[in-house]
């Protein structure tokens, strides 16, 4: 820019231009395909260093703006956490104008429509899958917004250990109780200790893989809600039109069924054969 290059910029317009570009840098790091994504401190730290903020200051900044991680508790007898819990509170305002935004959100990353239940300005959203008892609390604080997530995991420990190891456990043992005692009678106790025990650690496998991978679903929801509730979205209307929504598909399920009962019991009997 040569039409600058002698000319002497008083201290305002110093302020005015530095000002100017630091809003363009923020734009340019707004990209869309990273407006969403997580980051990992070591990314961070890096974008830090892109603006000229040493790495040291990036995590302090971590420690004093995010609330620590809460330590899993992973459970060695199942090889999984035994409860799924994110719970935060966020700067900002929730009411009863939110409920609607917050239960669309949920239900587009769930891909449950789930019943929302309004009390005042708080909303709990609890999933219709009796398989995920996965239920969101979303409430105002006393000076912000109470964010809470959480699923039990005793269906998903009962299906897999009590389904195993009742069911191909026990119903295993009388494969290999026969086939120790036609290989040697005192080899009977050990194999079908061993049998047990492989089906012990193939439920205790499949349920860390499968808490896991509940843990990540519920962590995603979590971290897009507060992200969603922290950038101050547009808010709808009352959760009373999702709710509305949701009753109707259920109506819609409740008549189907119905239909096909009524279909069925108008259906002609068989011709009976003659002996």
């Amino acid at each position: 820019m040569p039409v600058y290059r002698d000319k002497l910029f008083r201290a305002n317009e110093v302020r005015r231009i530095l000002r100017r570009a630091s809003e363009l840098r923020d734009e340019d790091l707004r990209e869309p395909e990273d407006a969403a994504r997580a980051r990992s401190l070591e990314e961070v730290e890096a974008l830090g260093v892109e603006m000229g903020i040493a790495p040291e200051l990036v995590r302090r900044a971590v420690a004093e703006a995010v609330p620590e991680p809460a330590r899993r508790k992973v459970s060695f007898l199942t090889g999984g956490v035994s409860k799924i819990l994110f719970e935060r509170r966020l700067q900002g305002r929730f009411g009863a104008a939110d409920h609607a935004r917050v239960a669309r959100l949920v239900r587009r990353v769930t891909g449950d429509a789930g019943n929302p239940q309004a009390l005042g300005d708080a909303l709990t959203w609890t999933a219709r899958n009796p398989l995920r008892p996965l239920v969101v609390n979303v409430e105002p604080d006393e000076d912000g917004v109470y964010v809470r997530v959480e699923e039990g995991l005793q269906g998903l420990r009962g299906q897999l250990f009590g389904g195993l190891l009742g069911g191909l456990g026990g119903g295993g043992l009388g494969l290999v109780v026969p086939f120790g005692l036609e290989l040697a009678g005192r080899f009977v106790p050990v194999l079908g200790f061993l049998w047990v025990l492989a089906v012990y650690l193939l439920a205790r496998s499949l349920y860390a893989t499968r808490s896991a991978k509940r843990e990540l679903e519920a962590a995603t929801l979590f971290e897009e809600l507060c992200r969603q509730l922290e950038t101050g979205a547009p808010a709808g209307p009352r959760v009373d039109a999702v709710a509305a929504d949701v009753d109707e598909a259920r109506d819609a399920d409740e008549a189907r069924e119905v239909d096909e009962v009524r279909d069925e019991a108008e259906r002609p009997a068989p011709p009976r054969r003659r002996r």
